[in-house]
């Protein structure tokens, strides 16, 4: 269990091929966040974003992971459409 005191909001995304893999976030409770989604053609990527909603202005953050062996013209064409 990665929260057992239920102390944050677990935003994650696991690898959908292979072994192991994928990203993950825990944010605190107290941070208000909105979680991003992703368009299903990136499925295959290992990525999650969200917006800070109680700051000003709202922050997005994107966690993203690129294996050494992964194409980078699709992890670029993923970010031009976002």
């Amino acid at each position: 269990m990665l929260d057992p005191r239920h102390q944050f909001t677990i935003l994650r995304k696991d690898r959908i091929t292979g072994r192991g893999g994928g990203v993950c976030a825990l944010i605190n409770r107290s941070i208000s966040i909105v979680p991003l989604s992703v368009d299903s053609k990136f499925a295959v990527l290992e990525v999650i974003g969200f917006d800070f909603v109680s700051v000003s202005p709202v922050t997005r953050l994107i966690i993203i992971y690129r294996p050494p062996y992964y194409d980078s013209l699709s992890l670029l064409s993923f970010l031009q459409t976002n």
